[in-house]
């Protein structure tokens, strides 16, 4: 499914000419209801295709599009994938947020520096800036 998404997005940009950008999208679709076993996948997939809000070439940014998709199918698979679409592209552009959040448009752009490596290798990770600052860029992010 993932790989289906990437094909789309390769598709999109102009990058891949085996095969439509829409056809790679509905098959990614099509393979997220499958693995996640949704009762009567191909009517189930037909009904939500035929939705304005997925439908692929109704979509003024297909691209937006197409990432909101990915981030359906994988956010309770591989969250970590989509986290990582959302920092490089913005989409979706409506993400929930936690009520946690130091204010409604944080978010997390880096992961935590591991505690091993705070103890083994604490004057190097503190000139990556903060230890703790989930919103604070990346280095190579700045």
């Amino acid at each position: 499914m993932e790989s289906l998404f990437l094909q789309a997005e390769a598709a999109e940009r102009g990058w891949l000419a085996t095969a439509t950008a829409r056809s790679l999208y509905e098959a990614a679709i099509r393979e997220s209801f499958l693995y996640l076993e949704v009762p009567a996948a191909a009517a189930a997939v037909a009904t939500y295709l035929a939705q304005p809000t997925v439908r692929y070439d109704q979509a003024p940014n297909k691209l937006e599009r197409l990432i909101t998709q990915k981030w359906l199918a994988l956010n309770s698979i591989s969250s970590i994938e989509a986290w990582n679409d959302y920092r490089r592209l913005g989409f979706p552009a409506a993400l929930p947020n936690s009520p946690q959040a130091p204010s409604p448009t944080a978010r997390p752009l880096r992961l935590l520096y591991p505690e091993t490596e705070r103890t083994t290798n604490g004057p190097e990770v503190g000139k990556q800036g903060s230890l703790d600052g989930l919103t604070d860029k990346v280095w190579w992010d700045q």
